[in-house]
């Protein structure tokens, strides 16, 4: 079946001469009912949807590799043809119809999957998104305006006063939108690097980076060929970037970098400033309203200037050091997070209170959780909040009794990765673009950002806990490796997390935009010209 066609047609229902539902059929559905027309000449005996996944794991051989962009399409290519790793067929097909195609295929038996019910479950993600029944939908939830963003003043002039912390999809994308596009058109602006993993089919980021180019403005972009299932689409778009005139960067040899972060240069009466935006997500305005995700804005210097190292060390041939806020991976982060869990173990063992409370996506590194362990063994109270994978074992072992995990599946993607270290009162809070895997810690270029800005660190922390109130979307992971619905205790208020976020996100942008409309600002004279 082509991938332009649609899995679905929509076919109106008749009932008594009048239009009622439509109806959804499967396009596979529509060409097994005419396959007699399709083959004029056979007997049609049985027909059978089947589905084959092939091996994606072809990678680039990197070490001698002179052409990255060259390789990368033959791989791609490659891949088209590699052997069959999984068969999807109906359960109910027949036997001598399911052993042909197994053969012709090259599909082991132990490959064939056989499935009571439609192939490619995720395409029916069109039907959510399909014209009319809302009734049928969740409640719409809208991102709100940032309340600390002023409507038409310019986020540069934002940054000047103050930082900007960014919790999506609760609220909007579009500041991060506007930090490039105000860039790409400010006479100001000298150069923008930005490090692109996933971008959206329809990228605006891709677009005002462009437009960068195009207005003369110095433009470095990394872009993540290796990025997988990806690679295609980042080929095209380093294409499009190149042929603008930008400064193309195709990854790291032997990590890759899925680092997330933006760097805008300007030059204000005689003088560079810096201004970034570092986060959890990528530069994907699509998945900006399906992923929880953190964007951090500022034009502090430490973080400006970490952020042209780095930009130096992944363009050029510099090292990942001399960093003084911005933590990196492959080369410090790791041993930040087992310094960081070993200080609240040091803590616990001399009688304090001692905390880690952390909000990501995996965890599997064996060294962080084997130090997580430790640190519970010790007496530190670990709340962990993992939304995939867990390698870690909870249970009433004296290593893990101190160690609580859960996991919230509600509307949106828990895709956000938020640290905290209770570090005796004085909280250290960090946001990451790095789950504690040790693909992330030791095999790609990611960053650990310190949070110190009083009230973005407040609301981070508010975020963190608010996984841990949930009594109608959270799962806690059980010590056999299973998952329990936590149950809201009898007399309890209902809480659920992503709900509760979005009402305050509602609430607050409410409050401002109300402050905005009673509050006079006059037109005064302007200053007299000499």
């Amino acid at each position: 079946m082509p991938e332009l066609l649609p899995r679905f047609v929509h076919l109106p229902a008749m009932d008594n001469n009048k239009t009622s539902n439509d109806l959804l059929v499967p396009t596979e559905t529509i060409v097994a009912h005419c396959c007699t027309e399709l083959f004029p000449d056979e007997t049609i005996k049985a027909t059978m949807p089947f589905r084959i996944t092939r091996n994606g794991d072809i990678a680039v051989q990197e070490e001698d590799v002179i052409d990255l962009a060259g390789e990368m399409e033959e791989v791609l290519a490659a891949r088209k043809t590699s052997n069959t790793v999984r068969l999807e067929l109906p359960d109910k097909a027949p036997a001598n119809l399911k052993r042909i195609v197994r053969e012709v295929t090259g599909a082991s038996p132990n490959e064939v999957y056989p499935l009571n019910g439609p192939l490619a479950l995720s395409d029916f993600m069109s039907v959510a998104i399909t014209p009319g029944y809302d009734d049928l939908r969740d409640e719409s939830w809208q991102p709100q305006p940032s309340p600390i963003i002023e409507p038409g003043e310019s986020i540069f002039t934002t940054l000047t006063d103050k930082d900007i912390l960014l919790n999506h999809p609760y609220e909007s994308f579009e500041p991060v939108l506007r930090f490039l596009e105000e860039a790409a058109s400010d006479p100001h602006t000298i150069a923008i690097k930005q490090v692109l993993y996933r971008t959206a089919s329809e990228s605006r980021v891709i677009d005002a980076l462009i437009k960068a180019a195009e207005n003369g403005k110095q433009v470095t972009v990394l872009i993540e060929l290796k990025a997988r299932f990806d690679e295609a689409r980042n080929l095209s778009r380093a294409g499009e970037l190149q042929r603008a005139g930008v400064q193309i960067v195709y990854g790291v040899k032997g990590l890759k970098t899925h680092a997330k972060i933006a760097l805008v240069i300007r030059n204000e009466d005689g003088l560079l400033k810096r201004y970034v935006h570092l986060g959890t997500g990528n530069y994907n305005e699509s998945t900006s309203r399906l992923y929880t995700d953190v964007s951090y804005l500022t034009s502090l210097p430490a973080y400006g200037k970490d952020a042209s190292l780095f930009f130096n060390a992944v363009t050029g041939r510099s090292k990942l050091t001399r960093f003084r806020k911005i933590i990196p991976a492959p080369t410090h982060m790791k041993p930040r997070l087992l310094e960081l869990i070993a200080a609240e173990a040091k803590r616990a063992k001399n009688g304090e209170t001692a905390k880690i409370t952390a909000k990501i996506n995996s965890l599997q590194d064996k060294e962080i959780i084997e130090a997580l362990y430790k640190a519970a063994k010790q007496g530190v109270i670990i709340r962990l909040n993992i939304r995939g994978i867990c390698c870690l074992k909870t249970g009433k072992r004296k290593e893990a009794k101190n160690i609580e995990v859960v996991s919230i599946i509600d509307r949106y993607l828990e895709h956000a990765r938020i640290f905290s270290f209770h570090h005796g009162g004085r909280p250290l809070v960090y946001i990451a673009s790095a789950d504690w895997m040790t693909r992330n810690l030791d095999k790609r270029v990611e960053l650990m950002i310190p949070i110190e800005d009083r009230p973005s660190k407040k609301r981070l922390i508010e975020i963190l806990n608010s996984a841990f109130k949930d009594n109608t979307n959270a799962f806690r992971i059980l010590d056999n490796g299973s998952s329990q619905r936590i149950e809201r205790a009898k007399g309890a208020k209902r809480f659920r997390m992503q709900e509760h976020l979005q009402k305050q996100a509602h609430k607050a942008a409410k409050a401002s935009a109300h402050i905005r409309s009673t509050t006079f600002d006059p037109h005064t004279p302007a200053e007299p010209r000499p």
